[in-house]
Order: structure tokens, then sequence, then C-alpha cells
């Protein structure tokens, strides 16, 4: 006979195995929901939710190159890579960031500098899509009138992509200032920088923030440690943000520790290539881990997607999010490790029950 005690621990056994199935299966439903997400984002680039940023950081070798697509539908491109991977970025803009775009438009194109490494896909870009603004340096091309520009420098493929755009009249050619901004629905687009007339186009390069809701993405190009001195002494905290495109692929002559003393970024997003100029630099690293940033880099993780609206995800690499995949993982084998063991237990009660009846 089955004692009373007996049949109250069945019952606690009972009723914990239950809890835990259902603490198991909400963990499980988080989980479906994001991978249904990431699913249907990275197959179908459907979106999870209307009001959701998206920006790729696009894996273009050793190069800059990011896609943003704004909650209004509108879409801006800063940098274009290298010659050399301009048609991987025609395809990744055409297959994943336009894919239901029929007509193909950019709406904001942006060149932070005319290193080709920024600059050399500028051209494809403007052949292969209908740009309606383009938001060029302060860096003049071979032929233009130094006069106007800060520098000018002799860049085949700069020179190309300035005249192209300079002969199409449907593009709306703006020179990059310090100060300039504007709103994209509920976006707010910011520029700082450049300050001065500085002797190199890396320390040209302007810094840009992107403000969406509570959080913050700041885009650095290849912007020098003087030039950012410069601007932290103007700016201060202003340049604060939750995630760092880190500055000329990592170098050791960017991301001064004044630097990230300003934005104390949580993710730092490194685009890099193969490369002999030893990106991304250890000092770098070193800092950037200091300051807790998660750093990944397109080196390793190829596209990196960035959702944030509703929720945030991880889609192609990693990604910042309120919560992660590992921590509804960690959970749910805990609970699959307590659910196993009570059924063991229940089901090596009810084979002795079983044993000790079948000798009675």
């Amino acid at each position: 006979m089955e004692t009373k005690e007996k049949k109250t621990w069945r019952k606690i056994i009972t009723l914990i195995s239950i809890i835990s199935f259902l603490l198991l299966t909400i963990c499980f439903t988080k989980f479906i929901d994001k991978g249904l997400q990431a699913f249907l984002l990275n197959v179908f680039n459907i979106r999870a939710n209307e009001d959701d940023l998206l920006i790729h950081y696009i894996d273009v070798g050793q190069g800059d190159a990011i896609a943003i697509q704004f909650p209004n539908k509108e879409i801006m491109l800063i940098d274009s890579g290298t010659k050399y991977s301009q048609n991987d970025l025609v395809q990744y803009i055409k297959s994943t960031v336009l894919k239901d775009n029929k007509d193909l438009v950019i709406d904001y194109f942006i060149l932070t500098h005319s290193d080709t490494d920024h600059s050399g896909g500028a051209c494809a870009i403007f052949k292969e899509f209908e740009v309606k603004n383009f938001y060029r340096p302060n860096i003049a091309s071979i032929d233009e009138n130094i006069d106007d520009f800060y520098i000018q420098v002799d860049n085949k493929e700069y020179n190309e992509a300035i005249k192209y755009a300079s002969v199409e009249d449907k593009i709306n050619i703006e020179i990059i200032k310090d100060g300039y901004n504007f709103y994209l629905g509920d976006v707010f687009v910011r520029f700082f920088g450049p300050l001065h007339s500085y002797t190199t186009t890396n320390q040209i390069s302007p810094i840009i923030k992107i403000q969406y809701k509570d959080k913050s993405f700041l885009f650095t190009g290849d912007v020098s440690s003087e030039a950012e001195k410069d601007l932290v002494q103007k700016y201060g905290n202003e340049l604060s943000a939750d995630v760092l495109k880190v500055g000329h692929h990592g170098s050791e002559n960017a991301t001064s520790i004044e630097f990230l003393n300003c934005v104390n970024p949580s993710v730092a997003i490194i685009s890099v290539g193969q490369n002999s100029y030893g990106h991304p630099s250890m000092y770098t690293i070193r800092n950037l881990e200091l300051f807790g940033a998660e750093i990944h880099r397109t080196d390793e993780e190829e596209n990196i997607l960035f959702v944030y609206g509703k929720n945030c995800f991880r889609v192609l690499g990693e990604v910042y999010h309120s919560y992660t995949y590992i921590n509804w993982w960690i959970i749910a084998l805990i609970l699959i490790a307590i659910l196993i063991v009570f059924l063991i237990k229940n089901i090596v009660y009810i084979v002795k029950t079983k044993q000790i009846k079948e000798k009675l």
C-alpha cells in the first residue's frame, strides 16, 4: 500500500514537473519567436515589426559599407566599399536591403571621405540604383575648383563617382558640414564634423549619429584621433551611442580613450578584411574591452544585421538586444534537467511499485 507520505511526494513531484514543462514551453516559444523572425528577415526580408530600424554592416572586405532601412521605408547607404567588392555590395543591396523595392531607390547615399576602400563602389551604386540625395565629403576631385573645398585628391574611383553624380540632374548633392541634421520620420540623423580643414582625408571623415527611440548608432568613417579630440572638445557626451562603428577599421590611430569616454558604447562593430596594416589593432581592441563593449567584426561574422524596434535579436552575426539567446538556452537547459530528474524519479517509483505488487 502507498503511504500518505509517498502520495504527498508524488503530488509534489507531479506539480513540479508540470510547472517545469510550462516554463520550458514559454522559453522555447520565446526562442521560436525570435528564430522565426530571424528566418523571415534572412530569407524573405520581412520585417518583424513595421517600426523596426534595420542596419546592415555589410562585409566588403577591408572597407566600409553600411545600409540602413528606416521605419519610414527610406534607405540610406554610408560608404560603398572597394571596387573589388562592388559587385557583392550591389547584389547584397538588391537581394536583401531592396528586395521588395522594384524601383531600386537609395534615398540617401553618404560618402564619408574619398579613400578607395570607402568610395570604390560609388560609381556602381550610381549606375545600379536611383540615388535621390548624395552627401559628399568636403574633398575636391582632381577636376574641381579647390577654393570651395578643404583639400583636393587625385583618386580614380572618387573622381569618377563625383563626375558621374554631378551630371545626373535627378541627384541632389550636398557637401557634408558640421552640425547638419534632419529627421527621417521618428529617426534623427546628425552630422558631427569635420571641424577644420585638416590635411588628410581620414581626418575629414564626419561622424554620423542616428537616434531612434532610446537607442543611438554612431558611424565614424575613418575619423582619426586628432579629429576625435576636436570633436570631443566641442561635443563631449553628445557623441554617446549604444552601438559604435569603430573608426578606421580598428586602427590604433582612431578610437582613442578620450573618444570612448564620451561614446561609451555597449557594442562595437569593426568593418575589416584581410590587410597588411594590422587592423584591427590590439590596442584598439583592448580599449574597447576596457569599456565593456561587445566586439563584432565583419571579417569573422561576415554581414552583421541589427534590428531595433519592439524587439532586437541576432540575425546575421551578433546583434545588440535586451536579452540574448544564450539566456533563454541556459534557462531551458536547467528546466530540462529538472524535468528529466523528476520524470526519472516518477518512472523509478512506478516500476518499483509494480514490482512490489507482483511479489504480493
